[in-house]
């Protein structure tokens, strides 16, 4: 019996109780995330780097930004990083404690149009293009806007040069990566509204609810940022984030 509990101690302590291997959904929101992305984005290089302080080794599968929310929730994935708080999703998921990025949601304009705005009351009337799984696109219908919702956000700028929408609602970094995808011609023609941000949001590490291990893996994740950002390795990835490299 002694023999048997010494064992079962052991087991416990040379294997921890979480896996050594953690499997995560990611959308495509460069530079922030992105298969094709260096580290796969900003955001997952943090992720994956702080997991490897713990001893995780991450698995990343990108889909459409669109499906990325449905399989954590469903818990065929433990969780997923670069997400926003809403009232929403805190009744649906689970959100570590420290920000793993903070930025601002800007609208891209026309040049050409005379678009402004100081209160929603000024956005009345005008047709606003957003991507289906940010936190702005409920946001904007709360506030009974027009909206013209998408999946794409590259097709939201298509949009924009053809007249179809009147602004872009996007965050300012993602947006700016988009623009230099365009032609030099199509470029000149859209403005940012750099002075007047829609939010400034803080962006977290997302798990599924389904699963005891979401809320316990939050935890190990926030234990690793801190380690990246005692060891000074986060700054050096902001940096290099600030510098382009993620793009």
């Amino acid at each position: 019996m002694k023999k048997l509990l010494v064992t079962i101690l052991v087991v416990f302590i040379v294997f921890p109780l979480f896996s050594e291997n953690i499997d995560l959904a990611s959308g495509e929101w460069p530079p922030y995330t992105g298969e094709n992305l260096p580290g796969g984005g900003y955001i997952n290089q943090v992720v994956t780097e702080a997991f490897a302080t713990q001893g995780v080794t991450v698995n990343w599968s990108y889909f459409p930004w669109s499906r990325t929310e449905g399989v954590v929730f469903g818990g065929q994935y433990i969780g997923t990083a670069g997400y926003s708080i809403s009232q929403d999703r805190l009744s649906r998921f689970t959100f570590n404690d420290i920000p793993l990025t903070t930025a601002r949601t800007v609208f891209f304009v026309l040049s050409s149009n005379n678009f402004s705005w100081g209160s929603v009351d000024d956005l009345v009337g005008y047709t606003i293009g957003v991507n289906r799984g940010d936190k702005s696109y409920s946001e904007l219908l709360k506030n009974n806007l027009r909206v013209d919702p998408t999946n794409n956000y590259r097709a939201n700028f298509q949009k924009l040069l053809s007249g179809r929408i009147d602004a872009f609602l996007v965050n300012e970094l993602v947006g700016q990566q988009l623009l230099t995808e365009l032609s030099e011609e199509d470029q000149s023609r859209i403005t940012v509204l750099e002075s007047f941000p829609w939010t400034t949001d803080s962006y977290y590490f997302m798990a599924t609810r389904i699963k005891q291990e979401g809320a316990e893996y939050c935890s190990i994740l926030d234990d690793g940022l801190v380690a990246l950002q005692t060891s000074g390795r986060w700054d050096e990835l902001e940096q290099m984030l600030i510098d382009g490299y993620f793009e």
